[in-house]
């Protein structure tokens, strides 16, 4: 297991709330270390349940631009869900 989902998993173990907020610091770790697939999927995981944060701020966010070429990341937009 990357290190940076296994802290993850440690430290949200029991609290599902903490969980998902630790997802975009988890998938932007992955970004910054050029690890498409994993932030992707991360990425996908979030959006399918409710998110903090919303489609508009990932599309304005400059290190998301990393993946506006790949076809999938307007897709997992599509999928986000409101608080």
């Amino acid at each position: 297991m990357f290190p940076a989902r296994k802290g993850v998993a440690l430290q949200t173990a029991r609290d599902v709330y903490e969980r998902k907020g630790q997802r975009p610091d988890l998938a932007q770790v992955y970004l910054v270390l050029d690890r498409r697939e994993e932030a992707i999927a991360v990425r996908r995981e979030m959006m399918t349940g409710p998110c903090p944060i919303g489609p508009e701020q990932i599309r304005l966010d400059p290190l998301w631009s990393r993946l506006k070429d790949d076809p999938r990341f307007e897709e997992i937009l599509k999928l986000a869900k409101p608080l």
